[in-house]
């Protein structure tokens, strides 16, 4: 308990130092399969102009698993409702890079549903399977 009490004297770690430990902490994830992304509606904006209110929608793919989420960006709040195929109950990693990921369990038909603040890169962990992130 006194080295508790005694920590206010510890050495200050610097910012580089905790951005080296951030990215040492991302490493732990290598052996994930990264899923290709496939389609993104975003994209396509790009090329033909759609109404503003129109949900993203975007799709991974990888050896094992296919990925498509539809991204409903309102005020500051984006609803996500995802489905896996082939279809199946899983845990669903919602990875932001400040704080905590969020799990999300998907049905036996392999859909969820999450909301997360608007704005900022996610990305989505499901069985070892890893998408690259997106921009909300």
């Amino acid at each position: 308990m006194a080295l508790l009490r005694d920590s206010d004297v510890l050495p200050e770690v610097s910012e580089g130092s905790l951005e080296l430990a951030r990215m040492a902490f991302d490493w732990r994830t290598l052996d994930a399969e990264l899923a290709e992304l496939v389609a993104d509606s975003a994209l396509e904006q790009m090329v033909a102009l759609r109404a503003a209110a129109t949900p993203r929608m975007v799709s991974f793919e990888s050896q094992e698993l296919a990925i498509e989420l539809e991204l409903d960006t309102r005020d500051d709040v984006c609803a996500i409702t995802g489905q896996l195929f082939p279809p199946q109950a899983a845990t669903v990693h919602v990875i932001r890079p400040a704080g905590t990921p969020l799990r999300v369990e998907a049905d036996a038909g392999g859909r969820f549903v999450v909301e997360i603040p608007a704005g900022g890169p996610v990305a989505f962990d499901v069985m070892s399977i890893r998408t690259d992130w997106l921009v909300t």
